[in-house]
This record gives C-alpha cells, structure tokens and sequence, in this order.
C-alpha cells in the first residue's frame, strides 16, 4: 500500500508502548496500580447523564449547528462571566472534543514553518500537533525552582518575527503549576506589542487548591489577543464525553468554526444539553471532588516525599505531582519501567512531556487514597530493596 509522506511520518509516542506493555501484563493477570494517566476514578454526576438522557428521549438526535446550540453557548459565556468575570459574545465560543480544537486553531493563526512558543515540559498533545502541521515549536523552558511556572522573561526571549502563538496552560499538566496574575499580565501585554495569540489552556482552572486561578482573558475579554480553551473532562469526570470550548476573538472564531462544519459537522445536542446541566446544575460534585483530590495530593506527595531518592513539590492545581527523581540513579523512562515491573505502579515518565521532563515522573491522584497508599508502598519497598541499591551503585 502506499502511504502519504503525513502517514509515514505518524509514529507511536512513549504513552502508545508504555500502554502497550500495560495492557499485557493486565492480561497476564497482573495487579496494575495506574498513577498514570488523568481519567477521574468518580463517575459522571447524575444530574448530568439524566440531561443526555432526557435530550435522547425527546428526540435530540439530529443535526445543529457547527458552533454550538445557543443555549449551550448562553450557559458557557454565563460559567465565564462567573469565573473570570467578564461576559463573552456568543460568537466568540466554538465547542467540540478539546484536541481537535486546538488542531483546527493552530491551522487558523499559523502556517508551515511559522513558530509557536510553548513550555517545556508541557502537555504532549501540543508537541505532537504542531509537529503534524509543520510548525516550529520554541521550548520555553519551565525551572523546578521557579515552581514550574512559564516565565514571561523568558518568553519575551525567544519571541522573533515568526512567532504566531504562545501556548500557556495552567493549572498546567504534567506538574500542577498555577500561574500567578502578575505573570498572566505579563505575558499578555507581550502578546499585544508583538501581535501574538496567546492560547491559555485552563481545562484545569475548576481545580485548585491553594491559591487562585486567574486567566489572560481578562485583559481584553478574548477578543484580540487571548483564546481560552477548556474542557468538561476533568472538572465533571467527562472524558469519554469528548466535550470542550473555545472562547477567542470573533472573526477567529468563525475561520475554526467553518473547519468544525467541514469535519464533525457538529457535537450531538444531547452531549450539549449534558455540558449545559453541569454548568448551570449543582455544584456540590465539584466542590465535593476538590476537597476529595486535596487529601488525596496531601498524602501522595508526603508519601513520595519517603522514597529514597525521591523529591515533591506540593502543586497548587490540577490532577498531578511531578517529582523529581534523580537520586535515585535512574532517568525517567528506567524509573518508570522499573516500577511497573517490580512495584506494579504505572507511572509517567516526564520525558513525555518534553526534553526538560528528564529526571521527573508525573504521578496521577485520580485515583482513590487506598490505591495512592498501596501503590506508594510498593513504590518504597522495591526502593530499599538491597538488589535494587546494589543494582544503582554498579
């Protein structure tokens, strides 16, 4: 068969082996702790599903429109005035799975060989994207001792005439990092003199924990410079709903949505009416899960805090903890596959999320502190094992 130069140049990340290897020693029988990935151990609230449902029922089984339902975009630009306290236009607010989002956006503000400024390390999606488009992704790099946060000095380095697009993202995936409201400021008034797109990843901005989300929308309420993505996954337990958002200036909103048009068409209305229901129902699962994810980060990072050789930063935000493990001798991939074979604990290596993730892990919470317990346990005692001590000194 004959492929094209995009098929042949499509290949399997370090997540794609890794699940593999997963996969079969669960088929073996295997008792596997997975720390590794961002998939909510809670179901999706009630009130939620029964939204879906009552929109089947009543025959919401049709075609809509690209962007969204009115209704559905009514509720959003409410959840933002809410939240960031300003009230977006209903034409600045696209929706659809959030990665393929954030496809049809870089195929909108960027062309081949343009650049795109983006942390490293970061949420591989972004790498993996740009890299299909043929943009030119300039790592900015995010320092352990500044907190993991993007640092607009930094930034303004690595800035040229190419520059199309900064990605920001926090609460930041993979290490908890919450950016601070002087830096957000920062970073949009460099994206007003050089004429930039700042796209601020804030799927994570319903997940705190100490501190406060802020976001560089509120500078000129997306209309110019600034696009918010978010997504229902993680603050709703949603994953496998595939529903986001995009709140960005107007006429770059109606370029992305005619891709939408061409594509997917547009979301099922009864996926809609489900994101509705969880933005204007009850709160009470949200603040319940928070709380819950608090204990839960408490306890993992104290207890990757007792691993010989293992250091933790307590994150502010988001689902995960990133650890610095070099003194244990191994790099992040030997750590990592290490652990799946002699502790049972999948893990995943910072190497996944950029050149600067070596010598880190990121470690999920996203499941319950009984797990968190055991897989830590484990994590511990194969660390202090004398073959391991031995097999490090050699």
């Amino acid at each position: 068969m004959r492929l094209s130069n995009l098929a042949k140049s499509l290949k399997s990340g370090q997540r794609d082996d890794f699940a593999k290897r997963i996969w079969r020693l669960e088929k073996e029988g295997k008792k596997i702790f997975h720390l590794d990935i961002g998939d909510p151990d809670f179901d999706t609230p009630k009130h939620i599903i029964e939204a879906a449902v009552k929109s089947l029922r009543s025959g919401d089984t049709h075609y809509d429109v690209a962007g969204g339902t009115r209704d559905f975009r009514k509720a959003i630009a409410k959840s933002v005035k809410k939240e960031l306290g300003f009230l977006p236009e209903e034409e600045q607010i696209l929706i659809g799975p959030s990665p393929m989002l954030i496809y049809f956006l870089l195929q909108c503000v960027a062309d081949k060989g343009d650049e795109v400024i983006v942390g490293d390390p970061a949420y591989a999606r972004f790498y993996s994207l740009l890299n299909l488009l043929g943009l030119k992704p300039e790592p900015v790099v995010l320092k352990e001792r500044e907190g993991f946060r993007m640092n607009p000095d930094r930034v303004r380095e690595k800035i040229t005439k190419r520059t199309r697009l900064v990605i920001m993202n926090s609460p930041h995936n993979p290490t908890g990092a919450v950016m601070t409201k002087k830096e957000n400021e920062q970073l949009f008034r460099l994206a007003r003199k050089y004429n930039f797109l700042i796209l601020s990843d804030e799927v994570y901005g319903k997940l705190i924990y100490s501190g406060q989300h802020y976001s560089p929308g509120v500078n000129d309420h997306c209309r110019s410079n600034v696009v918010i993505l978010n997504s229902f996954s993680k603050a709703y337990a949603m994953t496998g709903w595939r529903l986001g958002y995009l709140v960005g200036p107007k006429e770059l909103m109606k370029k992305v949505e005619v891709l939408i048009r061409n594509t997917i068409f547009s979301l099922p209305v009864f996926i809609q009416k489900a994101g509705i229901s969880a933005l204007l129902g009850s709160d009470k699962f949200l603040k319940k899960t928070v709380v819950d994810y608090k204990k839960r980060r408490n306890i993992l990072v104290a207890g990757l805090n007792r691993l010989p050789g293992v250091k933790c930063a307590m994150p502010d935000g988001a689902l995960y903890v990133f650890p610095n493990i070099r003194g244990t001798g191994l790099s992040s991939r030997e750590f990592v596959n290490f652990m799946l074979e002699k502790a049972g604990v999948a893990l995943s290596a910072g190497t996944e999320f950029g050149r600067e993730g070596e010598g880190f892990i990121r470690v999920s919470f996203t499941v319950s502190m009984k797990d968190i317990q055991e897989a830590v346990k484990r994590m511990e005692a194969v660390l202090q094992n004398k073959n391991f001590q031995y097999a490090r000194k050699n």
